[in-house]
């Protein structure tokens, strides 16, 4: 069976995250016989050197602005230089830049959408823009959709829902694959967690950890505002926020107005996710929105019980007061209530932790990609018929 090439698009810089622990995935479980792999996008050199070590070879392409003629010129030229065989966008953004590039190189394009389409509120500053940009964004992407795209997969079943009410996604070419996760990575043992060791952090402390960009999407800054109305039930307990971004120095000043300056700790940007999921007791995701997010399903791995919002694939992922609680987004009071629940009820913690791992079981890794490659071979077999 001859090797076809397939290209990942991305526009923005690839380093750490959901979109890129996807990625990796499908390197490392995408069959050796079948595929070459070529990530085209702005990357780090932690994600280079992960990509490099399971064969990808990583080229940089960024469209300047939303409607670059350059980029798609730029991108006619490396699919054929690269000799493409099929082409996997995985942003909006990527996408129309793909269609058009991938129909002009007579190529098929897959497209993934790892965020719904209300992330784009939060990408393009003001309403206007916003709205500007929208709307042109659903008409073009109406005509692509339809014309120049063999396959649209999407992670979450709701955001699958919200494109077939906007008229995105044609019914016979749109699937839904939902993320997965390697549970063989992840154990659970306090009495030999290394990180809490190396940071000082007693075993007998209960850390309740959130794990997220910094950006107004994660909802952080309802999570404070529910941890002040917990705190005075969080004796020897901390809460540790990992993660970067642009609204780090706002959360850090709400943290301090709200006297949290001894109970939560900012660590900022971390690679060791694995680790830190280890030694944590109670996994929190109070986002705005989400799709799938693979950060729910690695502390599940792990066996945390996970207090999350009901946003995308949430409501599917956790099984509502067995292997977590999931609460209404934008509501503080909620999460406290669910969060001194969890809190003040060991048992219940170890009940939920043990089902939450018995449920990641249920997102295979290894799953997730072999039905990508189906999608794959069917299309390339559709693109050899024609």
């Amino acid at each position: 069976m001859n090797k076809k090439t397939v290209a990942l698009l991305y526009c923005d810089r690839l380093h750490i995250g959901g979109v890129e622990t996807h990625l990796l995935a499908l390197l490392r479980h995408g069959k050796e016989n079948r595929w070459r792999w070529i990530i085209m996008a702005p990357v780090s050199s932690l994600f280079r050197s992960k990509a490099n070590a399971m064969g990808a070879k990583i080229v940089s392409w960024k469209p300047r602005h939303a409607l670059d003629p350059w980029a798609i010129l730029t991108l006619i030229r490396l699919l054929k230089k690269y000799r493409v065989n099929l082409v996997h966008s995985h942003s909006s953004r990527a996408s129309i830049f793909a269609q058009i590039a991938a129909s002009l190189s007579n190529i098929p394009v897959v497209l993934t959408f790892h965020q719904p389409l209300c992330a784009l509120v939060y990408e393009n500053g003001s309403m206007g823009n916003f709205k500007r940009w929208y709307w042109l964004y659903l008409k073009i992407s109406k005509v692509l959709n339809r014309l120049l795209t063999n396959r649209i997969i999407h992670v979450s079943s709701r955001a699958q829902n919200e494109a077939f009410e906007l008229g995105l996604a044609p019914s016979d070419k749109t699937v839904v694959i939902r993320n997965g996760v390697d549970v063989s990575k992840f154990s659970y043992n306090k009495s030999t967690c290394n990180y809490r060791k190396k940071n000082g952090v007693p075993r007998e402390l209960m850390v309740i950890t959130c794990i997220g960009r910094l950006h107004d999407q994660k909802g952080i800054d309802l999570f404070l505002d529910s941890i002040k109305i917990i705190e005075p039930y969080m004796e020897k307990t901390q809460v540790w926020i990992v993660g970067d971004g642009p609204r780090r120095i706002d959360l850090k000043h709400q943290a301090d107005k709200l006297g949290l300056t001894n109970v939560v700790r900012f660590w900022g940007f971390k690679s060791e996710i694995v680790e830190i999921l280890e030694a944590s007791d109670i996994f929190v995701l109070p986002s705005r929105f989400e799709t799938g997010p693979i950060v729910v399903l690695e502390a599940m791995a792990v066996g945390l019980p996970c207090v999350v919002t009901d946003v995308g694939e949430n409501f599917y992922m956790i099984e509502q007061g067995v292997s977590g609680i999931i609460v209404s987004p934008e509501n503080p009071k909620a999460l406290a209530r669910a969060l001194k629940t969890v809190l003040k009820d060991a048992n219940l913690r170890r009940q939920m932790g043990e089902a939450a791992r018995r449920r990641a079981l249920v997102f295979s890794e290894k799953k997730m990609v072999k039905l990508i490659e189906r999608e794959y071979e069917d299309v390339l077999r559709y693109q050899n018929l024609r």
